[in-house]
Protein backbone atom coordinates (compact mmCIF):
# COMPACT_ATOMS: atom_id res chain seq x y z
CA UNK A 1 0.00 0.00 0.00
CA UNK A 2 2.69 2.04 1.03
CA UNK A 3 4.29 1.57 -2.63
CA UNK A 4 1.34 2.98 -4.20
CA UNK A 5 1.35 6.14 -2.23
CA UNK A 6 4.70 6.48 -2.91
CA UNK A 7 3.89 5.87 -6.79
CA UNK A 8 1.16 8.79 -6.64
CA UNK A 9 3.35 11.30 -4.84
CA UNK A 10 5.99 10.87 -7.43
CA UNK A 11 3.76 11.50 -9.99
CA UNK A 12 2.65 14.44 -8.59
CA UNK A 13 5.69 15.49 -8.40
CA UNK A 14 6.96 14.86 -11.98
CA UNK A 15 3.50 16.36 -13.00
CA UNK A 16 4.54 20.08 -10.87
CA UNK A 17 8.33 19.72 -12.10
CA UNK A 18 7.02 19.87 -16.18
CA UNK A 19 4.07 22.61 -15.06
CA UNK A 20 7.43 24.50 -13.80
CA UNK A 21 9.92 24.10 -16.54
CA UNK A 22 7.10 24.87 -18.57
CA UNK A 23 6.44 28.29 -17.26
CA UNK A 24 10.61 28.41 -17.63
CA UNK A 25 9.90 28.26 -20.88
CA UNK A 26 7.31 30.56 -21.68
CA UNK A 27 9.03 33.42 -19.11
CA UNK A 28 12.34 32.65 -21.46
CA UNK A 29 10.16 33.21 -24.78
CA UNK A 30 9.04 36.63 -23.23
CA UNK A 31 12.52 37.97 -21.35
CA UNK A 32 13.96 37.36 -25.52
CA UNK A 33 11.09 39.10 -26.89
CA UNK A 34 11.77 41.58 -24.29
CA UNK A 35 15.37 41.98 -25.35
CA UNK A 36 14.62 42.16 -28.57
CA UNK A 37 12.04 44.96 -28.34
CA UNK A 38 15.03 46.58 -26.40
CA UNK A 39 17.06 46.58 -28.88
CA UNK A 40 14.92 47.40 -31.81
CA UNK A 41 14.13 50.60 -29.81
CA UNK A 42 17.69 51.36 -29.15
CA UNK A 43 18.33 51.51 -33.17
CA UNK A 44 15.36 53.45 -33.47
CA UNK A 45 16.39 56.16 -30.91
CA UNK A 46 19.86 56.45 -32.52
CA UNK A 47 18.28 56.60 -35.81
CA UNK A 48 15.98 59.57 -34.49
CA UNK A 49 19.21 61.10 -32.34
CA UNK A 50 21.29 61.18 -35.50
CA UNK A 51 18.71 62.44 -38.52
CA UNK A 52 17.63 65.17 -35.61
CA UNK A 53 21.14 66.03 -35.92
CA UNK A 54 20.99 67.29 -32.10
CA UNK A 55 23.72 65.58 -29.75
CA UNK A 56 21.79 64.88 -26.79
CA UNK A 57 17.98 64.11 -26.10
CA UNK A 58 15.51 65.63 -23.93
CA UNK A 59 15.35 64.30 -20.86
CA UNK A 60 12.25 62.16 -20.18
CA UNK A 61 11.37 61.73 -23.85
CA UNK A 62 9.44 58.32 -24.61
CA UNK A 63 11.88 56.39 -26.08
CA UNK A 64 14.30 56.67 -22.91
CA UNK A 65 10.66 55.72 -20.90
CA UNK A 66 10.00 53.40 -22.92
CA UNK A 67 13.87 51.99 -22.47
CA UNK A 68 13.29 52.33 -18.55
CA UNK A 69 10.52 50.67 -18.68
CA UNK A 70 11.80 47.52 -20.87
CA UNK A 71 14.78 46.98 -18.71
CA UNK A 72 12.49 46.95 -15.73
CA UNK A 73 10.32 44.24 -17.27
CA UNK A 74 13.53 42.34 -18.42
CA UNK A 75 14.58 42.81 -14.97
CA UNK A 76 11.18 41.43 -13.83
CA UNK A 77 11.29 38.53 -16.01
CA UNK A 78 15.13 37.16 -15.36
CA UNK A 79 13.81 37.43 -11.45
CA UNK A 80 10.92 35.08 -12.15
CA UNK A 81 12.64 32.85 -13.74
CA UNK A 82 15.17 32.62 -11.24
CA UNK A 83 12.43 31.65 -8.62
CA UNK A 84 10.87 29.58 -10.95
CA UNK A 85 14.61 27.38 -11.25
CA UNK A 86 14.58 27.62 -8.01
CA UNK A 87 11.32 26.21 -7.85
CA UNK A 88 12.00 23.76 -10.24
CA UNK A 89 15.35 22.20 -8.24
CA UNK A 90 13.44 22.38 -4.77
CA UNK A 91 10.60 19.70 -6.54
CA UNK A 92 13.62 17.33 -8.46
CA UNK A 93 15.14 17.35 -5.14
CA UNK A 94 11.68 15.93 -3.83
CA UNK A 95 11.09 13.64 -6.27
CA UNK A 96 14.34 12.19 -5.93
CA UNK A 97 13.96 11.83 -2.37
CA UNK A 98 10.37 9.98 -3.11
CA UNK A 99 11.72 8.02 -5.88
CA UNK A 100 14.39 6.82 -2.90
CA UNK A 101 11.37 6.09 -0.55
CA UNK A 102 9.78 4.09 -3.47
CA UNK A 103 12.97 2.02 -4.23
CA UNK A 104 13.39 0.88 -0.51
CA UNK A 105 9.98 -0.36 -0.50
CA UNK A 106 9.31 -1.53 -3.76
CA UNK A 107 9.65 -5.76 -4.25
CA UNK A 108 12.39 -6.86 -6.54
CA UNK A 109 11.03 -9.83 -8.76
CA UNK A 110 13.96 -11.82 -6.85
CA UNK A 111 12.34 -10.76 -3.54
CA UNK A 112 8.69 -11.95 -5.24
CA UNK A 113 10.21 -15.21 -6.11
CA UNK A 114 11.70 -15.99 -2.79
CA UNK A 115 8.50 -15.08 -0.91
CA UNK A 116 6.71 -17.77 -3.42
CA UNK A 117 9.28 -20.23 -2.75
CA UNK A 118 9.47 -19.98 0.67
CA UNK A 119 5.21 -20.07 0.80
CA UNK A 120 5.44 -23.10 -1.26
CA UNK A 121 4.42 -26.52 0.94
CA UNK A 122 5.80 -29.40 -1.16
CA UNK A 123 2.27 -31.82 -2.14
CA UNK A 124 -0.09 -29.26 -1.99
CA UNK A 125 -0.96 -27.02 -5.44
CA UNK A 126 -4.04 -25.92 -6.22
CA UNK A 127 -4.27 -28.81 -9.17
CA UNK A 128 -4.20 -31.35 -6.63
CA UNK A 129 -6.92 -29.52 -4.57
CA UNK A 130 -9.20 -29.08 -7.78
CA UNK A 131 -8.35 -32.83 -8.40
CA UNK A 132 -9.41 -34.14 -4.45
CA UNK A 133 -12.80 -31.87 -4.73
CA UNK A 134 -14.09 -33.97 -8.00
CA UNK A 135 -13.24 -38.19 -7.73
Amino acid sequence: MEEAELMKERLQFITEKHRVQELIRHKKQELDQEKLKLKHLKKKSLREQWLSDSSHNAPGSSSEQQTRSLLLSIYRVEKEIEALEREEAIVSKNESFILERLRAVEKSTQDIIKEAHDAFVPGKTTLGMVQQRNP
